[in-house]
């Protein structure tokens, strides 16, 4: 799992969110996408309370997400062993079993969560984030990725930049 860690944020709704994906949307579902990126990505933006409810709630998402695919894991294992197949098949069916239980879990539970949570709906009725909200917050995740892959390859520039 470490090989591919890097890369899991890829799976989430917010990842592959667009300009394009938002305006092929109905006004109320693009209204809590924007809301879900923002509040995903750029979370200084909500007030603290409002931060640590939405806080809870994706990482109880991906606490199950976790269980799934240990248990995808754990079936995996098992089952091959039942039919007497060899260990290596049956470790190697068991990460394939526990990483599509999980993928499976987040992409529905994740879009569950954006268009159908009441917690989404009242952050999107009491922040009302615009597509221009979106974009910009888009550049800002952007500029955060650059700067922190920038700093993690050279941290001695950290201390030549001063106010």
């Amino acid at each position: 799992m470490g090989i591919f860690a890097r890369h899991a944020h890829k799976d989430k709704l917010a990842y592959n969110t667009n300009h394009d994906t938002l305006m092929a949307m109905s006004p109320l579902n693009r209204a809590k996408m924007i809301t879900y990126f923002i509040a995903a990505n750029t979370r200084i933006k909500l007030d603290p309370e409002d931060r640590t409810k939405f806080t809870k709630a994706v990482d109880a998402i991906f606490h199950n997400a976790n269980i799934l695919g240990f248990a995808g894991f754990f079936i995996g294992t098992i089952a091959p062993k039942l039919l007497r197949v060899n260990w290596k098949a049956s470790v190697l069916v068991g990460g394939f079993a526990s990483y599509y239980a999980r993928f499976l879990y987040m992409n529905h539970a994740e879009r569950e969560f954006v268009f159908e949570s009441d917690l989404v709906r009242q952050l999107t009725l009491k922040y009302q984030f615009t597509i221009f909200d979106f974009h910009n917050s888009k550049k800002e995740v952007q500029v955060c990725q650059l700067a922190a892959e920038i700093l993690s390859e050279n941290p001695s520039l950290l201390n030549t930049y001063t106010d």
